[in-house]
């Protein structure tokens, strides 16, 4: 999962008109412990900052449904093609030509751990000739995964990460559940 700067969540907090309390207690992250991330005086640990932003974009999305804000469920395609790091280079390519897609996440126990997408392939056959890199496991070439969001977070919200990111994955209770695309959005 890829986070936003941690300035981001006083920002979001306040703009959502949550106190630090509120947050603490759908977050599971005690009040001191937010106050002293927002004030920049700790570095927390994933956990901590997946809570927070976790519970921040449920939050923003009870919020937005209430208000009939467009969420990314609304135009997110349901089925996500993934693959395993330990599948050939040429199964993601094979992918990318039937299901006339650019990206695929790379899963592993159920569990993110990578992406594997066109621009990756070519880039790689431009080092490695075409019938050893397709027949090499993604893992190898795959990269950082895609950032993941809470399905019904707001369109709004989701589409400044697609200046670092091609796609966006949508996470419900942990799993998940669809992916928005650049194209998606337009």
């Amino acid at each position: 999962m890829v986070f936003p700067d941690l300035s981001q969540i006083k920002k979001r907090r306040q703009r959502l008109l949550i106190s630090e309390k509120t947050l603490a207690e759908s977050s599971g992250v005690s009040q001191s412990t937010i106050a002293k991330i927002e004030y920049g005086s700790i570095n927390p640990s994933y956990d901590i900052v997946s809570r927070i932003f976790s519970a921040l974009d449920e939050i923003e999305a009870e919020i937005n449904s209430k208000k009939g804000v467009l969420k990314c469920s609304d135009i997110m395609t349901k089925k996500v093609i993934m693959l395993e790091p330990n599948d050939n280079v040429k199964k993601a390519v094979n992918a990318f030509k039937n299901f006339s897609i650019s990206q695929l996440p790379v899963m592993e126990n159920g569990k993110l751990i990578g992406k594997i997408t066109t621009d990756i392939v070519y880039k790689s056959l431009l080092k490695i000739p075409q019938k050893k890199l397709f027949s090499m496991l993604i893992s190898d070439i795959m990269q950082e995964s895609f950032p993941v969001l809470y399905k019904d977070v707001s369109v709004e919200n989701a589409f400044p990460l697609f200046n670092e990111t091609d796609a966006v994955l949508l996470a419900d209770k942990g799993n998940i559940v669809g992916i928005i695309t650049k194209e998606d959005i337009f």
